[in-house]
């Protein structure tokens, strides 16, 4: 059976790295080498582009490889794991927006955690457990 939730997730998370690599790329990345900050926040900017780019594209393709093939408690781990990263990353932009965004906060809020706690609430609820059928060794024996 397949997990929609799961399937959903990877998807979304997939659309998300995608436009971050592509459209954020060259919006935040490529212009910061010319800009006019400091050398060292230039640098220390790109490297966290380029990790956040590398953290969201791995983690996307790992969602989608559990999506793809059926779930044991491993994977469950990792799905968990990769869900809780996501709405941290989210929730951090949240965070920065609320504490520093002054009078641009609507298109603060709009943006990165709109496409990142989404897929990891999408993970999360799907490593949900769900009731089992008993199975034979559960069954009452009837021996007298």
């Amino acid at each position: 059976m397949t997990n929609k939730l799961l399937v959903a997730a990877a998807a979304y998370s997939v659309v998300t790295a995608v436009l971050h690599v592509t459209g954020g790329t060259s919006q935040y990345a490529t212009p910061l080498p010319g800009s006019a900050l400091d050398e060292q926040v230039r640098f220390v900017l790109l490297a966290v582009w380029h990790m956040s780019s590398i953290a969201i594209s791995l983690s996307a393709g790992a969602l989608v490889w559990c999506a793809a093939r059926r779930s044991g408690p491993e994977a469950r781990q990792m799905i968990i794991f990769i869900a809780s990263m996501w709405i941290g990353f989210g929730l951090c932009f949240l965070f920065v927006a609320l504490t520093e965004a002054g009078d641009d906060l609507v298109s603060k809020l709009v943006g990165p955690p709109v496409l990142l706690i989404p897929p990891g609430i999408l993970a999360l609820a799907s490593q949900r457990r769900r009731a089992q059928p008993p199975s034979a060794n559960d069954l009452p024996s009837n021996q007298t």
